[in-house]
């Protein structure tokens, strides 16, 4: 689902309209009228930047206004609005961070960019009619509190897994996520011990590969070396 949405960013904001969820999510026969949008949708983040999808939105008028304003029916442009204050309703005066406040086609992906390592972002969209106008005067839901943290490191989450796996019982897992972390520095050896290699207690060799490690922080040798513990216990 995530890489479909990626792909928007060189395909255009409708390319993941053509596959499911987002078939169903952009269909206007399955949009509910609302006041205002709902929260963007979020599509990836890292430490100085978050990705955004603008959220599907069909507005909620008075009885008479489609009749005596059809203009405003028809939502043409989205804005998206940020802020770094914390648990705090987005307005529309918030466009001091990168690509809010600016109109975009519906559905657009948008990255904002330049932000500050372990902080914490919220965002709220607000919708634009065929008069240009803010539609309800309304800016939507806000998105809280998207903090801009460091990725975890695949050695971290194998290694985690690994660990509370065993804890819980669940060994097969636990095997397989040590062994997938010890792919990552080592290799199975090809050579078997004929003494201790036997049918009822089958032995691996597994070997160090250098240039793999060249790389290597003190950290990532910690979850491989908890890792290798979990697999030979």
């Amino acid at each position: 689902m995530i890489s479909t949405l990626l792909d928007d960013i060189l395909k255009g904001p409708k390319y993941s309209h053509s596959f499911f969820p987002f078939s169903y999510l952009y269909n206007p026969q399955y949009i509910n009228e609302t006041i205002a949008p709902r929260k963007p949708i979020l599509v990836s983040k890292n430490s100085h930047s978050i990705t955004v999808k603008l959220p599907p939105f069909t507005p909620k008028l008075l009885d008479q206004t489609p009749y005596i304003e059809p203009e405003k029916k028809v939502i043409e442009t989205m804005s998206l609005f940020g802020t770094s204050t914390n648990n705090t309703e987005v307005c529309s005066s918030n466009i001091g961070l990168q690509n809010t406040g600016v109109r975009n086609e519906l559905g657009s992906i948008l990255t904002v960019g330049e932000l500050t390592e372990n902080e914490h972002y919220s965002f709220a969209v607000a919708a634009f009619d065929a008069n240009q106008d803010m539609s309800n005067e309304k800016v939507g839901d806000s998105l809280h509190n998207i903090g801009t943290y460091h990725p975890i490191p695949i050695t971290m989450i194998y290694a985690y897994l690994a660990k509370i796996a065993y804890q819980i019982g669940d060994f097969e897992t636990s095997y397989k996520s040590a062994e997938k972390n010890c792919q990552l520095y080592m290799e199975m050896s090809e050579i078997s011990d004929r003494f201790l290699d036997l049918p009822e207690n089958p032995v691996t060799i597994w070997r160090v590969v250098q240039s793999k490690l060249q790389d290597v922080s003190i950290v990532d040798l910690r979850y491989l070396t908890e890792s290798f513990i979990v697999k030979i216990y």
